[in-house]
C-alpha cells in the first residue's frame, strides 16, 4: 500500500512482474454478478478509452474505495513526468491516497485508480480540475447521489468567451464555446455584439470554457464570466447510475454584473464520459451551458441543468437580460441595448458540451441525457 501524502508526490507502488491486473478484479466481480450479466464480465479485454495503458497511467490493483460526499481538487503537474496534485476533503471519511493518481500526457488528463466508487442518495461530490479527470475502477461504480465537475480557471482556452467592451456603449460578454459556438454578447447601440467562444473539442474529453466577463468595474469584483463545466470520465467494470443520480459537467452562469456595467457570459458545458463492461444509466447525464447575466447590476445567470441555464434579468433601467445556455438547442445571445445613456448589453449563454457512453452491455434509455449522448463503439 502506498504511503499517505498530502502533496501527491509519492510514486505509485509497483505491483511486480508476476502480478496479473485482470485476474483478481474479474474473479471478484464475476462472483458477485447474476447469470444475465456474466457474459459481460468475462475475461475479454475491455479497457478504458483515451488512456495510455502501456504507460502505466492506471492500474486495476488499487485498494482505494471512495464512499460518501467529498470535494476533490486536481491540478496537473507543470512537468508531465511528475505526479499531479490531488486534494480530497471529506467530512464522511472518504480518502484517496494521492499515490494512486497519475498524469497521462496522451489525453492531457489526470487518472485516479480506485477499486470501487459509491455515491449514496444524499451524497454530493464536487470535482474541480484544470484538466480532464478519469476515474478508473477495477470493480463497481454505483452513483445514486450527485457528482458535479467544474473547470478550474478558464477551462478550454480556445473556446473562452469574449469580454464585453469597457468603453463606449457597453456590450455584454459572450458565452463559452462547446459543441457549438457560445452565445454572442448583447450589442449596445451601434457597437456590434462580441462573438461567442469557438467550438471546443475534439479530442475528448475536454473541459468547458469560461464565459467572457462583462465590462467590469475598477476593482473587478463583479461581472465575471461563468466557469465552464469539468471533464469527467468514469470507468467501472460494472457501472450503475440510479434514477436519483446526477452526473453533471454543466457550465455555470455569468456572475452578477456591476451596477453600471454589461452582463457576463455563461460557461459552456464540459464532458461526461461513462463506460464499463456493464453500464446502466437511469439518472441524469448533463453537460449543458450556463446562462449569461443581466446588465446594470442584473441577476447572475443560472447554471446549466436539464436545460441550459436561464439568463439573468437586467438590473436598473437600460440593463438588457442575459441569454439562455445551450442544451439540445444552441445558446442564446445576450439581450441588446438600444442607443441611450446607461443602456448596456446582457451576457450570452454558454454552449452545451459533450456526453459519451460506451459499454459491452449498455443501456441509457431510462435516463435523462442532455445533450444527446454519442455511443462510442466498444
Amino acid at each position: 500500500k502506498p504511503t499517505a501524502t498530502a502533496t501527491g508526490t509519492t510514486p505509485r507502488p509497483d505491483a511486480g512482474p508476476d502480478a496479473s491486473p485482470d485476474a483478481s478484479p474479474d474473479a471478484t466481480v464475476d462472483a458477485d454478478t447474476d447469470a444475465a450479466d456474466a457474459y459481460v464480465l468475462s475475461d475479454a479485454r475491455f479497457d478504458p478509452s483515451n488512456l495510455d495503458a502501456a504507460a502505466d497511467v492506471y492500474t486495476y490493483g488499487s485498494d482505494a474505495s471512495l464512499v460518501g460526499s467529498f470535494n476533490l481538487t486536481v491540478t496537473a503537474p507543470p512537468d508531465p513526468a511528475n505526479p499531479p496534485t490531488v486534494a480530497l476533503v471529506s467530512d464522511a471519511g472518504a480518502a484517496l491516497d494521492p499515490a494512486w493518481a497519475r498524469f497521462d500526457p496522451t489525453c492531457n488528463c489526470v487518472v485516479l485508480s480506485v477499486r470501487d466508487w459509491t455515491v449514496r442518495p444524499a451524497d454530493q461530490v464536487n470535482i474541480e480540475s484544470d484538466v480532464p479527470v478519469a476515474v478508473v475502477a477495477s470493480g463497481d461504480v454505483t452513483i445514486e447521489g450527485t457528482v458535479r465537475a467544474t473547470a478550474a480557471g478558464s477551462g478550454a482556452a480556445q473556446a473562452v468567451g469574449t469580454g464585453g467592451s469597457a468603453t463606449g456603449p457597453a456590450t455584454g460578454g459572450s458565452g463559452g464555446g462547446g459543441v457549438t459556438v457560445g452565445g454572442a454578447g448583447g450589442a449596445a447601440a451601434a457597437i456590434a455584439a462580441p462573438e461567442g467562444g469557438a467550438i471546443s473539442g475534439p479530442p475528448l474529453p475536454t473541459l468547458g470554457a469560461a464565459g467572457g466577463p462583462g465590462s467590469q468595474g475598477a476593482l473587478a469584483t463583479c461581472g465575471a464570466g461563468g466557469a465552464g463545466g469539468g471533464a469527467l470520465q468514469i470507468y467501472g467494470r460494472r457501472l450503475r447510475a440510479s434514477s436519483a443520480s446526477t452526473i453533471s459537467a454543466s457550465g455555470l452562469g455569468g456572475q452578477t454584473s456591476c451596477a453600471t456595467r454589461s452582463g457576463a457570459g455563461g460557461g459552456s458545458g464540459g464532458t461526461v464520459w461513462v463506460e464499463g463492461r456493464f453500464v446502466r444509466v437511469e439518472g441524469k447525464l448533463l453537460a449543458t451551458g450556463g446562462g449569461g447575466s443581466g446588465a446594470n447590476g442584473g441577476a447572475g445567470g443560472r447554471p446549466g441543468g436539464v436545460t441550459g441555464g436561464d439568463g439573468g434579468a437586467g438590473g436598473t433601467t437600460g440593463g438588457a437580460p442575459g441569454g439562455r445556455g445551450g442544451d439540445t438547442r444552441p445558446p442564446v445571445a445576450g439581450g441588446s441595448a438600444p442607443a441611450g445613456a446607461g443602456n448596456r448589453g446582457g451576457g450570452g449563454g454558454g454552449a452545451a458540451g459533450f456526453v459519451r457512453v460506451r459499454g459491452l452491455d449498455l443501456a441509457t434509455d431510462a435516463g435523462t441525457v442532455v445533450p444527446a449522448a454519442v455511443v462510442v463503439a466498444p
